[in-house]
């Protein structure tokens, strides 16, 4: 009877003491830890948003009229659904966060292109009456230089509309009731006495558009409405016109205020014998808005594919795939 209990007593201890180990074997244990950081649904320093999170900014304090705001995977504001209405005739006012609004009219399926303090913050584009308002959220309190330039629906970039603006943390900063100058493209830039130009461009619909042509001075001045696109269209015949070098330019009326001018455009009224062909008249290189000049305009072209996937042949100056 002894040794029974002894043999019970022995095999008890024994499945006391192993099958916790037998039931260890069984299983894994996976440990995981959220490192801080975007993505972690709390905003940091660096941060405008994280996830879900907004911080309690909607896209009315962003400046906007309304919309759904929401937080991309780099933890910066997506203004895309925020709703773009005509502009705002405020200048400023209180809200939670640091931000600069800008509303406008440009052209019909227009692009906008904003730069602050020469660098290219992005584009986006008008809507079917060329209106268009869009913010800069999260920026820092001080003193900027901000240009708006205007790409029509043929490509071809309108003169910048410069501001510069102080900037007040905790304020948002309301540049309103913008008008950008109107395009303008002149086909040919070489005729002979007697033949007809073209004149061309976009501005707001229905504007009143003036186009001025020069020789040392002011000659003649054309008025015409543009139609509902804001396409405009003068054909200047040159009968009356001496050999020589001439240059146009037109601007918008809107609701009797006055745009800036468009770009200054030369063409030539010449012999026969003497005319050029255009393709010798423009660089062959780096005019990627096609007027026939190389300049900081082509330059926030190329900046905008800057580190850009597949950006275009004639961006592309070296044929690398890479700005």
């Amino acid at each position: 009877m002894k040794k029974s209990g002894y043999i019970f007593l022995i095999l008890f201890l024994a499945v006391t003491l192993f099958s916790p180990l037998v039931s260890l074997a069984q299983y894994s244990v996976d440990i995981t830890a959220m490192v801080p950081g975007c993505g972690d649904g709390v905003i940091q320093s660096d941060e405008e948003c994280d996830g879900d999170n907004l911080g309690g900014a909607t896209c009315v304090s962003l400046g906007f009229s309304g919309g759904i705001l929401s937080c991309r995977n780099d933890c910066t504001f997506d203004i895309s659904s925020c709703v773009v209405t005509a502009p705002s005739r405020r200048t400023s006012g209180s809200v939670a966060h640091t931000s600069v609004v800008f509303s406008g009219q440009a052209y019909p399926g227009g692009q906008i292109i904003l730069l602050k303090d020469g660098q290219l913050v992005f584009e986006f584009k008008t809507d079917s009456r060329g209106y268009f308002q869009t913010s800069i959220p999260g920026i820092s309190g001080g003193n900027y230089v901000f240009a708006l330039y205007a790409r029509d629906i043929n490509g071809i970039l309108s003169l910048p509309v410069v501001f510069s603006t102080k900037v007040s943390a905790g304020l948002v900063t309301k540049i309103d009731d913008i008008l950008i100058p109107p395009t303008i493209s002149v086909r040919p830039i070489s005729v002979q006495s007697g033949d007809n130009i073209l004149i061309s461009g976009q501005t707001v619909p229905l504007a009143e558009v003036l186009v001025d042509v020069y020789g040392s001075l002011l000659i003649k001045s054309f008025k015409m409405i543009a139609d509902i696109q804001g396409k405009y269209l003068l054909t200047l015949n040159t009968s009356d016109l001496e050999l020589g070098s001439y240059s146009v330019r037109s601007r918008s009326i809107i609701d009797s205020r006055l745009t800036g001018f468009s770009r200054l455009i030369d063409f030539n009224i010449i012999r026969e014998e003497i005319i050029e062909e255009e393709e010798d008249i423009c660089p062959p290189r780096g005019d990627f808005n096609n007027d026939c000049r190389v300049n900081i305009i082509d330059f926030s072209i190329m900046a905008y594919w800057y580190k850009r996937p597949n950006p275009p042949t004639h961006i592309d100056l070296n044929g690398d795939s890479k700005i």
